[in-house]
C-alpha cells in the first residue's frame, strides 16, 4: 500500500492497485488512539507535573515498565503532556508501585517523536515486568 500521509481517511484511499495475498508472517496491524494525553496520566506525585507512568491500553491503566526509561523518554512525554520545561526519568519505581499490568517495556525514544506510542519498544500488552521497576517522571 502507498499512503503518502498519516490523515488518509480510510486504508482504500491509499491508492492500492491490487490486493494480493499475503504470506505468513507478512501480517499487518495498527495501534490507534484518538486524545493522547488521555492516554497517559502521571499518578502517585506530589503535584500534576510529576509521578508513575501510566497508560491506558484495551480499557485498563497499567504501568510501563523503567527497562530504557532515561531522559530521552522522560522528555518525549513530557512534551507530550504539554510540558516544555526540564525533565527528569524516574526509575525503580520511583513514585510507588502501580497495580495493574504493566503494558510497555524496553522504550526507546530518539527525542523528536510527539508521544511515547511512537517511540519503539520490544513489550506491549504482556510484560514480564516486575512491579519495583515502573517508570516515573518530572516535568516542568
Amino acid at each position: 500500500m502507498d499512503c503518502f500521509s498519516r490523515y488518509e481517511s480510510s486504508l482504500l484511499n491509499c491508492g492500492v492497485s491490487r490486493f494480493d495475498r499475503c504470506s505468513s508472517g507478512q501480517e499487518a496491524g495498527v495501534h490507534c488512539y484518538h486524545k493522547i494525553n488521555e492516554m497517559i496520566r502521571l499518578v502517585n506525585g506530589a503535584s500534576s507535573n510529576e509521578g508513575r507512568v501510566e497508560v491506558f491500553i484495551n480499557g485498563t491503566w497499567g504501568t510501563v515498565c523503567d527497562d530504557g526509561w532515561d531522559d530521552n523518554e522522560a522528555l518525549v512525554l513530557c512534551r507530550s503532556l504539554g510540558y516544555s520545561g526540564d525533565y527528569t526519568a524516574q526509575k525503580s519505581a520511583y513514585f510507588g508501585q502501580g497495580s495493574g499490568t504493566a503494558w510497555i517495556r524496553r522504550i526507546r525514544c530518539r527525542r523528536r517523536e510527539s508521544s511515547i506510542f511512537d517511540c519503539s519498544y520490544s513489550g506491549i500488552w504482556k510484560t514480564n515486568c516486575r512491579r519495583y521497576k515502573d517508570a516515573g517522571v518530572r516535568c516542568k
